[in-house]
């Protein structure tokens, strides 16, 4: 970054945010985009979601059989095709302006707002930095960040009619700058998909855990 800038660096917090596996600084975030009820209102209902989550897969260990949620095994082979369409426009960006776009198309198709908690674990606002000239340096740009989809398991919640909620776990790989190293965490997902392939209800959260790597 350039030597002009200044004091108006955008809270370190907030940048490392922009690390899609780090649930922690997710949580951070919020507190800058929120007031207080807000922050424990989306807590909260993550909390919920990993509670039940945690319940279902030891209901899926026992018997993992989708006859048991009455659902039918074509179609959660087309919400899986579905699925991959939302984790691949969210979580598939390595610059600053592919990373906008990446926000912007996943708030627009899917109808989240700042503040929900899928935003603020995965996509909060760019950290730009601004000099006293007011000239900016895109925060992604000046780290290279990045981040592309591994491999993906999207696992039926629950059934209700038509809607499937499912629990979602995808490898989220971030490149070093050299190109010679990788890091992996496990974004968590939850969403409900309709008969007709419309997608709602989405949150989700980033890993605590540490981050396996290669290279």
């Amino acid at each position: 970054m350039s030597g002009r800038a200044k004091t108006k660096i955008f809270p370190l917090m907030a940048a490392i945010a922009l690390v899609v596996t780090s649930a922690v600084s997710a949580i951070a975030l919020v507190g800058l985009q929120a007031d207080q009820d807000d922050r424990k209102a989306v807590l909260t209902g993550v909390q919920r979601e990993v509670t039940q989550a945690q319940t279902t897969m030891d209901q899926l260990q026992a018997s993992a059989s989708l006859e048991n949620f009455g659902a039918e095994s074509g179609r959660v082979r087309r919400d899986t095709d579905t699925i991959a369409d939302l984790v691949d426009r969210s979580l598939t960006w390595d610059s600053n302006a592919s990373y906008v776009e990446a926000r912007e198309s996943t708030m627009r198709t899917y109808g989240l707002v700042d503040g929900d908690s899928f935003m603020v674990a995965f996509l909060p606002p760019a950290p730009v930095n601004r000099d006293d000239a007011g000239n900016e340096y895109p925060y992604i740009d000046a780290a290279g960040l990045n981040s592309q989809v591994g491999d993906f398991k999207a696992r039926v919640l629950s059934v209700d009619g038509l809607d499937y909620r499912y629990l979602v776990l995808v490898d989220v790989q971030a490149k070093s700058s050299d190109g010679l190293g990788t890091a992996v965490r496990v974004a968590t997902i939850f969403l409900t998909v309709d008969g007709d392939g419309a997608i709602s209800d989405v949150s989700g959260y980033a890993s605590m855990s540490p981050a396996r790597s290669s290279g």
